[in-house]
């Protein structure tokens, strides 16, 4: 695992060719290896990064306007997977400040605060490969009436992490993910998968629509397509 940082050059509406190569210059890289054999260590470049001396700035100018909207942005964050909360967890069981430490610096929404504000976070529903077992929240083949679901088959730190996420920022957006039918439906006997056709999940995503919307949820946002990039140019075009 490898930690990428760049030194805080502060904000700047301008931002030069020239201050451009002295951002790259100031690129640091550490690691963290399974083994332990590396924790969080400097990796210092193999031959000393040299750049000539720029020329004129001239036209180069790369200008931030911020009067000028592109598109709209649910938020900024990340995956709350049972592995994710199962560590968070743990820290938490050690050193309850560290954990409390660590999730405001990720989650604080203070203005000014020294904090990284991230206001959306993604938690699967069921087991991803990211979990120590494989479940769903109803495993009951040709269950259509949901009789068996139970949400609490999921691990319990699960939710205790993500309410102590909540605690610290209230505006936190939460993308559920069916990231897996139940047992007899998985598509991969390595780990909890699922693949469908476009049209499939056309279907299924129409009528989770009118389900919210007559149960008060219309405001709730359905996304058609969160998978990897790799066929993002086709199926969710077709979708």
């Amino acid at each position: 695992m490898a930690h990428c940082f760049a030194a805080n050059l502060g904000y700047r509406r301008s931002l030069s060719l020239r201050n451009f190569r002295s951002l790259i210059a100031l690129f640091i890289e550490w690691q963290t290896k399974w083994d332990r054999s590396k924790l969080f260590t400097s990796l210092a470049p193999s031959t000393p990064i040299n750049f000539g001396t720029p020329g004129a700035i001239g036209q180069a100018d790369i200008v931030v306007d911020d009067s000028t909207v592109y598109q709209s942005i649910a938020g900024f964050g990340g995956s709350l997977t049972d592995s994710s909360a199962k560590l968070l967890n743990n820290l938490k069981s050690t050193n309850a400040g560290n954990y409390n430490t660590l999730l405001n610096y990720m989650f604080g929404s203070a203005d000014g605060a020294n904090a990284a504000g991230l206001n959306y976070i993604r938690v699967p529903i069921g087991a991803s490969d990211f979990s120590d077992s494989a479940y769903s929240y109803d495993d009951t083949s040709g269950d259509t009436s949901f009789s068996s679901f139970n949400a609490n088959r999921a691990p319990s730190y699960l939710f205790s992490v993500l309410q102590d996420i909540k605690a610290i920022n209230s505006n936190i957006k939460v993308h559920l993910l069916p990231w897996s039918p139940n047992e007899p439906q998985n598509s991969n006997p390595t780990y909890p998968s699922a693949t469908m056709s476009a049209a499939v999940e056309a279907q299924i995503a129409a009528s989770l629509r009118t389900l919210l919307n007559n149960n008060g949820l219309s405001s709730v946002k359905i996304v058609g397509f969160e998978h990897n990039w790799d066929n993002a140019g086709s199926y969710p075009i077709t979708l």
